[in-house]
């Protein structure tokens, strides 16, 4: 026989056994009566028709078999485990009566719109009101005479002497300024020029006036505190050299301070965009609040803590909140719009997201997985997987999730008349 007869036969031969593998797949397990057409099969029920049949244990589910037997660990027989597929993604419900529901404690409420005022609770700490900093610096080069002042934290009044200085410059302009009033007076313009004078190197009218009135130069020249405040910084000592350039002494006004409260991003967003408002308090003093209005919202994320800096001016004129104490702070936003909402004990949170039971009536239960938002006031905003009206469990919830879970997985071991424990 040549080399095309046997193709030739090879063709034939495979061409009859495709043919005869279709109709095995197409011939239903029912005959159908004469002159009606075939029910229509999806891919999945043949699939499920034609698959080799497995065996579980419904205690130990690792335990797999492709004939019946018993299990190896417990010595119960292997369930036959079926593929449903017209089965649901839905959960199994869960049937009681009045007397199971009594004896469980099942309890409902009913989702319904609610305003839930977003709060947190933060950590604070009191910081320096930026914007009540004062410099001192001496607008000619001296030397320090006179120190007032000697440690950082001292308390200073506004107009006190903070330290003297001796400047050659201070004592030419004050000598030209009396030259000028004797050759032309009080109100001449070369008085006026030499006043000028030294009102930009920093002396005050008082000082002009009783170095008028005196009538001679004074070697050392005092330096006030332009406000009351507290010193924060000390840079010179008696005797000490200085110039323009040189940041003497730095005062803050701290009757009033900034307090500043560190949150986490998602807790911003959690918190809306409209307005912020703080309660405050010291550990220990539990009796006194301080109240803030946010301010401003530090661009920067903390590198370290990966939390936002909030601002909140507080008012401080007792001065009990000082700089650096730690705070806690309670953080509130504006009401917002009404929001579906069901009470928080009502949510099951799992690691698959988040679920409530639903109550369909007459003594029907079936857990839902819904999609819950921010929480307030004991409830929680449910954004997806619920409607208004709907009754949903608030007691006993988490025993009918894990009957009508175990009511799923004996489904899909066996089906309802698989062995139950």
């Amino acid at each position: 026989m040549t080399l095309s007869n046997l193709r030739a036969l090879a063709r034939a031969g495979l061409a009859l056994v495709l043919a005869a593998a279709l109709i095995a797949c197409s011939s239903p397990d029912e005959p159908v009566p004469p002159g009606a057409a075939a029910p229509a099969e999806t891919a999945v029920q043949h699939a499920a028709r034609h698959r080799d049949a497995t065996y579980v244990c419904p205690m130990h589910p690792q335990i797999v078999r492709n004939a019946p037997g018993t299990c190896p660990i417990c010595g119960m027989d292997l369930v036959e485990r079926r593929a449903d597929a017209a089965a649901s993604d839905a959960a199994p419900a869960v049937e009681l009566d009045g007397r199971q529901r009594q004896a469980l404690g099942v309890r409902t409420a009913r989702a319904e719109p609610r305003v839930l005022t977003a709060r947190l609770s933060a950590p604070a700490q009191v910081v320096l009101d930026e914007n009540r900093l004062s410099h001192i610096h001496t607008r000619v080069a001296g030397w320090v005479e006179s120190l007032r002042v000697h440690a950082v934290g001292e308390p200073v009044a506004a107009g006190a002497v903070l330290l003297e200085i001796y400047a050659p410059d201070l004592v030419a302009a004050q000598e030209d300024y009396l030259i000028a009033l004797r050759a032309g007076g009080a109100g001449s313009r070369a008085q006026r020029a030499a006043a000028v004078r030294l009102r930009q190197l920093g002396l005050d009218d008082a000082f002009i006036d009783a170095l008028a009135e005196r009538g001679s130069s004074q070697l050392r020249v005092p330096v006030r505190a332009p406000k009351a405040g507290v010193l924060t910084t000390l840079n010179v000592r008696h005797g000490m050299y200085v110039e323009p350039s040189t940041v003497m002494m730095e005062i803050a006004d701290v009757s009033q301070v900034w307090v500043r409260v560190d949150v986490f991003p998602e807790q911003l967003d959690r918190l809306g965009g409209g307005k912020l408002y703080a309660a405050l308090r010291l550990p220990g003093v539990p009796d006194r609040v301080w109240r803030g209005e946010l301010d401003y919202v530090y661009p920067a994320i903390d590198a370290i803590t990966q939390t936002v800096h909030l601002r909140f001016p507080v008012p401080n004129r007792s001065g009990q909140l000082r700089i650096g104490a730690f705070m806690d702070a309670q953080l509130r936003g504006e009401d917002p719009e009404p929001v579906l909402a069901v009470p928080s004990e009502a949510v099951i949170r799992t690691a698959d997201g988040e679920r409530v039971v639903l109550a369909e009536g007459q003594g029907s239960f079936r857990p839902v997985p819904v999609h819950a938002g921010h929480s307030a006031d004991g409830h929680t905003a449910i954004l997806h997987g619920l409607e208004t009206g709907q009754e949903v469990v608030v007691s006993a919830q988490f025993l009918l999730d894990s009957e009508s879970a175990l009511r799923a997985g004996l489904s899909r071991l066996g089906g309802e008349d698989g062995h139950a424990h």
